[in-house]
């Protein structure tokens, strides 16, 4: 009877556990979307979180009144600057409000998923996103103070606040952050951008290669004496020469005449093609008035000087029409400020120098008169002409030589405003 009675007070007692167990996992449970759930959420994974969001983050200085635009720009490639200044306006307004979960299917929804991981960077630089914007767009002072106040009574916007009104690192530190980025790159591109299981890039390989000297390259101290002429620089200069097929020399009195064949152009490949100013955006083609079509090195970057904001290096010879590429260049930075088919917004600086003083006149002259329908001001900034503060603000394109440029840019934005009537680096 003892035993029986001791079962049975035993099967009650594993019952109350079991039941004050259920109750409990109840109480624990938390909806998923719940602020309690993302804060536990954070908790639990928040180291995954920080090595996942690795190379998300981005520099609240470099947020201007435009940064989403070229973004989308930059991840679309030849995209319309009208078709991207639509969308960065949709997404801006996106983001600005409303539930994360929410608001990721709605930015999917407008980039494709194709484009999940400007997604994902968007998402994760939401706030900077949104409030720098607005600071760079503000109209007048009084409202940037305003938005300022706002940022700065609010906890999570008010170290937003601060790195952008922090100063700039040094050069030191700029190197640093570069080659750092420069390694992160080095991983991503030797691991084909896979990641690890944990979501970190597996970076062994890679450093093997950066402690090597892969990377870095092996420095090297040259030998300057066993480089020099053995008869001085005064001797510097070659003796032979070898011609081209078809080339001959011809003795004068007192002279050589040596006659050259002109360069044949190279035929034309099966995949160039010579763009037409028709096929052209209907906005761009008043500045290639009189011209029918690009020529050859102007259609080999067409794609990117006009659609995408990548740096551009172009070498050719005069008179290979570099001009008009760099108007390309001047067009889509003004179509990234086009609003409704007007080009009233003008809030932009374009900076184009000329190798000499003599040039800048006439590139002032032939700015002005193919950007005339694009409401844009072009004015020259040289030793002979000096332009106050508030023509430069007035001015879209600024025209400029080599020395004037580095007498103003070497000094800080608060010396500025001095230097622009000096006649410094006018010679």
């Amino acid at each position: 009877m003892e035993d029986k009675e001791v079962e049975k007070d035993k099967e009650v007692e594993d019952k109350e556990v079991a039941k004050v167990q259920d109750e409990s996992d109840e109480d624990d449970t938390v909806e998923l979307n719940s602020p309690q759930s993302m804060q536990m959420d954070g908790e639990l994974y928040g180291d995954d979180m920080l090595n996942s969001s690795a190379g998300l983050t981005v520099d609240v200085q470099d947020i201007d009144a435009y940064w989403l635009q070229r973004k989308i720009s930059q991840a679309y490639g030849d995209i319309d600057p009208h078709h991207s200044q639509k969308l960065a306006e949709e997404i801006l307004k996106v983001i600005a409000e409303g539930e994360d979960r929410d608001v990721e299917n709605r930015v999917v929804t407008l980039l494709d998923y194709e484009k999940f991981d400007l997604v994902r960077f968007l998402l994760h630089n939401r706030l900077k996103i949104v409030w720098c914007t607005s600071l760079a767009r503000a109209e007048d002072e009084e409202q940037r103070k305003k938005i300022a106040e706002e940022m700065m009574s609010n906890l999570r916007l008010a170290p937003i606040l601060e790195q952008l009104h922090a100063p700039r690192g040094s050069v030191k530190d700029r190197q640093k952050n570069l080659g750092r980025s420069i390694r992160d790159e080095a991983r991503r591109l030797l691991n084909n951008g896979s990641a690890g299981t944990d979501g970190v890039m597996d970076s062994s390989p890679v450093d093997r290669y950066i402690e090597s000297g892969w990377f870095k390259g092996q420095r090297q101290q040259l030998d300057l004496d066993n480089l020099s002429f053995l008869q001085g620089s005064l001797l510097m200069s070659n003796k032979k020469c070898e011609l081209p097929p078809g080339s001959f020399r011809i003795q004068q009195k007192g002279y050589e005449e040596v006659h050259v064949p002109a360069l044949r152009a190279m035929p034309y490949e099966s995949s160039e093609k010579i763009v037409k100013i028709s096929e052209m955006p209907e906005w761009a083609q008043p500045a290639f008035a009189g011209m029918t079509q690009l020529n050859r090195v102007q259609s080999k970057v067409y794609d990117t000087a006009l659609f995408k904001p990548d740096n551009i290096l172009l070498c050719a010879p005069t008179g290979a029409g570099k001009t008009n590429v760099a108007m390309l260049t001047i067009l889509h930075q003004i179509g990234l400020h086009m609003k409704c088919g007007e080009f009233g917004n003008t809030k932009y600086k374009i900076v184009y120098v000329a190798p000499m003083k003599a040039l800048v006149a006439e590139v002032v002259g032939n700015l002005s008169a193919r950007l005339k329908e694009y409401n844009v001001t072009v004015r020259e900034l040289s030793g002979d002409q000096n332009l106050t503060k508030q023509q430069i603000d007035e001015t879209q394109i600024i025209v400029t030589t080599p020395e004037k440029w580095d007498i103003i840019t070497r000094k800080s934005v608060t010396d500025l405003a001095p230097l622009l009537n000096s006649t410094l680096g006018s010679q």
